[in-house]
């Protein structure tokens, strides 16, 4: 169900979802990569993260159980890689409690997003339901030091998603920066969601 209030966000609750579009080792993935970069921040679970909703805005404790050890680190030493995975599994995280939807399966390059999203209702089917109900595009930084930077991203990823304009359905821009760490989340022509 969508929560109005979301005073605590638990990263390992990504793990816990059947999501039809992402399996439980991607998952996976996507957590470490989160905390190699919360880590990386000076971050340590109870952080508080800045959530932005359109005009609305609400601090959330951001905690983990996952620790970080030395084969974790080594897996995302790629501290630009880690920040697009982790930012994905941030990202899905806040669809799957903030939104009426799920991920339904993985866009391919040039639509302009990331992901597919489906309705979570639809999703209860025992029918593989293909129709897709709204796009995602995922963009993610490891430490916004400019002012600005944040916003101008949003730009861009809202222009982005205009080749795929013409399908009718609402996009879901979330910008996952993890210095300060804050999350955006933009609707660009916003459905009943």
């Amino acid at each position: 169900m969508i929560q109005s209030d979301l005073s605590e966000l638990l990263l390992d609750e990504l793990l816990k979802w059947d999501i039809p579009g992402i399996t439980k080792t991607f998952a996976q993935n996507c957590v470490g990569a989160s905390l190699v970069c919360l880590d990386n921040q000076h971050h340590h679970s109870g952080v508080v993260l800045g959530l932005y909703e359109g005009d609305n805005f609400q601090k959330v404790n951001l905690k983990w159980l996952q620790s970080l050890d030395i084969q974790l680190q080594r897996t995302w030493r790629d501290l630009a890689e880690a920040t697009e995975y982790g930012s994905v599994g941030l990202a899905i995280l806040l669809v799957l409690k903030r939104t009426a939807y799920t991920i339904l399966e993985r866009s391919v390059r040039g639509n302009g997003f990331d992901y597919w999203l489906l309705d979570k209702e639809l999703s209860l089917s025992s029918e593989l339901i293909e129709q897709a109900s709204a796009r995602l595009e995922i963009s993610g930084i490891l430490n916004a030091e400019k002012s600005g930077i944040i916003q101008n991203r949003i730009k861009e990823k809202l222009a982005q998603t205009s080749p795929s304009d013409d399908t009718h359905l609402p996009a879901l821009i979330i910008v996952v920066e993890f210095g300060h760490p804050e999350v955006h989340m933009v609707w660009k022509h916003e459905r009943n969601s």
